[in-house]
């Protein structure tokens, strides 16, 4: 089996402030129920499908276009649940460069998903690309 992600990297100061502040705006959307998915959300379901499409779905941004392009480790060190707690990292394929907000993404493998997403390339790079940390909360034998 191949595996997509690239080898783990070490990630600077600026990156993990914004990747904390984004993991607690993520938590508190998940939490409020907006997430709903057709299929489960997880780490090796996203594996499966590194280069898929995520289509805004409403707002102003409606109709950008963003691609899954990797998935990193988290670097918070003792991640409980790598299958729920991971880096996900977007790159901007059509459409008006997002802003760092949340927004509901339709994709074809899972339903509508909403996504809080931080702008991580320079402003008019050939390419944007965008992280939204996942950290869902899973109990045990149960499903989030």
């Amino acid at each position: 089996m191949t595996v997509y992600a690239p080898e783990p990297r070490l990630m600077g100061r600026r990156e993990f402030i914004a990747g904390a502040g984004v993991a607690a705006l993520g938590l508190a959307v998940l939490g409020r129920g907006a997430f709903t998915a057709a299929e489960p959300f997880t780490r090796t379901a996203i594996l499966d499908r590194i280069g898929e499409t995520f289509r805004v779905a409403a707002g102003p941004a409606e109709g950008a276009v963003v691609r899954i392009s990797e998935i990193l480790e988290l670097p918070f060190g003792a991640v409980a649940d790598v299958e729920n707690q991971f880096l996900l990292r977007l790159a901007g394929v059509a459409g008006p460069e997002l802003a760092q907000d949340t927004y509901e993404f339709a994709t074809e493998s899972f339903g509508r998903v909403a996504l809080f997403i931080t702008p991580m390339s320079e402003p008019g790079a050939a390419v944007a690309s965008y992280d939204a940390i996942i950290n869902r909360f899973v109990p045990s034998g149960g499903t989030p």
